[in-house]
């Protein structure tokens, strides 16, 4: 299982600062954020993206390690449009991001 098998074209960025640049070229239907990342906080990416005119609708959802719900809604405050906890069911993950960017169930 995979996010290409599924319909949708995946890029992947090692950073949050490789990641913003990459948006910033790719300009992506949706950000899957991997938390936590090496150089930039999730929250921190998250205002850098809401505060760009060109990225700020870029639905993006966080996977995150953090099962705390005060930390989780701290993602979803500062732009993440969703969050989910690891371990993340794929077809949970599929479904989400259809929902978000508004693709139907085949594509």
């Amino acid at each position: 299982m995979s996010l290409d098998t599924e319909g949708f074209e995946v890029v992947t960025a090692l950073s949050g600062l490789d990641g913003l640049l990459l948006t910033l070229d790719e300009n992506p239907d949706a950000i899957v954020l991997d938390l936590p990342l090496s150089d930039l906080s999730g929250q921190e990416l998250c205002r850098r993206l809401h505060q760009d005119a060109l990225l700020n609708q870029v639905a993006i959802v966080a996977l995150t390690p953090m099962p705390a719900r005060a930390e989780r809604l701290e993602v979803i405050t500062t732009g993440a449009d969703a969050s989910m906890t690891h371990p993340v069911s794929f077809a949970a993950l599929i479904s989400q991001l259809r929902h978000l960017i508004g693709l139907s169930k085949h594509g």
